[in-house]
């Protein structure tokens, strides 16, 4: 009888340790994933305010957060900027955000430490002048990108870009002032992206970039400045290896039939969106193997000088990011080119367009369309700056 007891006593205690064990084992696990999603969670938030506090306009002084630094309001900002250096373990500073500042110019002032810096953002600032050789020290000799965005510069001096010997990436998404290309002569054999949104006046007959070149450019942004004149092939002489070209919000009226030859073959991005275009001719992009064109929005008249650009746009739609679509004759509007019937455009006669037929289409963004002025498709300049000639 004491060996049945002993017997059932340990049967017991065995299944009482494989109920319990489990479940102790299962709240452990619970509560070690609970605590580490409130230390995850807690990083998270400490990060995106980290972050926030780099972007932030109220922020005063300079930063650093994981190897970036943000000045923002500084009194002095090379003392601050060497403050903060002299604090950081860094040996590569990914990037430098200099914003809101109210000083007057930019210059060599900044204080040496053996460190390489990557990345420098001027934005949102009222700097007026960067002064010559303002970056010409070995503090940013590793430099591959830099961007200017929002500034209110009134002067620009020729050698602003000395030193910047790594520089690959630039982008100016402010308006500049009168000033030549001649300060894009330091960076002209390491730059390979250029983004120049700066509302200058280029003429046709000119060379866009006068005596620099640009062998190594292969990112091509010129939206926002105003061509004066028919885009031709001259533009695009000292950028010969431009694969990415955006030519947005230009005011460009007419582009010659030979203006993209020299750059064809390396071409696989057009945009020419948001100008004034009505007609040209398809032969503009022959020889042209691109993955995508863009000539959406514009202003076609569709009549018998466009009709070549309609069958070719037709026959190899899938290129283009969006159809075009007629704008005139009010007959045809809102049509895109690869369902208008070539026969309803009767081209005996050259100079007229005469409808043969009134059928009435329907177009899903026809209504949407409408509303869109045919006056340009183009956002109000301010007075736009005129570039200099050499």
């Amino acid at each position: 009888m004491a060996w049945i007891l002993i017997t059932i006593g340990l049967c017991i205690i065995m299944t009482a340790s494989l109920i319990y064990s489990p479940v102790y084992n299962d709240n452990t696990r619970k509560d070690r994933l609970d605590e580490s999603e409130e230390i995850f969670e807690f990083l998270s938030k400490e990060q995106r305010k980290a972050s926030d506090n780099i972007s932030s306009t109220t922020m005063i002084g300079c930063t650093e957060v994981s190897c970036r630094i943000a000045c923002s309001n500084n009194e002095n900002l090379y003392k601050d900027m060497s403050a903060i250096m002299n604090t950081s373990s860094c040996e590569i500073i990914t990037s430098i955000i200099i914003s809101n500042q109210f000083r007057y110019s930019l210059e060599n002032k900044w204080t040496y430490k053996d460190v390489d810096v990557l990345d420098i953002i001027l934005s949102n600032s009222h700097l007026t002048e960067i002064k010559s050789a303002s970056f010409n020290i070995p503090l940013f000799a590793k430099v591959f990108q830099m961007s200017w965005i929002n500034l209110k510069l009134q002067k620009l001096d020729s050698g602003a870009l000395l030193g910047l010997y790594s520089l690959k990436k630039l982008e100016i998404d402010s308006k500049l002032p009168a000033v030549s290309m001649a300060f894009l002569q330091p960076v002209q054999t390491t730059l390979t992206h250029l983004k120049l949104n700066v509302h200058f006046i280029f003429y046709s007959n000119l060379s866009l970039f006068e005596n620099i070149y640009l062998e190594k450019v292969t990112y091509l942004d010129l939206s926002y400045n105003r061509f004066l004149g028919s885009l031709n092939k001259r533009i695009f002489m000292a950028v010969p290896n431009t694969t990415y070209l955006y030519l947005q919000h230009c005011s460009i009226t007419a582009i010659e039939e030979n203006a993209f030859n020299d750059i064809a073959h390396n071409l696989k991005i057009v945009n020419l969106a948001y100008n004034m275009l009505s007609t040209i001719s398809y032969t503009v992009l022959t020889g042209i193997n691109p993955i995508y064109i863009e000539l959406e929005p514009n202003n076609w008249l569709c009549n018998c000088e466009l009709l070549s650009l309609i069958n070719y746009v037709s026959k190899n739609s899938r290129l283009f990011i969006n159809v075009p679509y007629c704008r005139l004759p009010y007959n045809f509007f809102g049509i895109h080119f690869n369902d208008l019937d070539n026969s309803e455009i009767n081209c005996s006669s050259p100079n007229d367009l005469v409808i043969t037929t009134q059928k009435t289409y329907f177009s899903t963004t026809t209504a949407e369309k409408s509303n869109q002025t045919s006056a340009g498709w183009q956002d109000e300049f301010s007075t736009p700056t005129t570039i200099e000639s050499v």
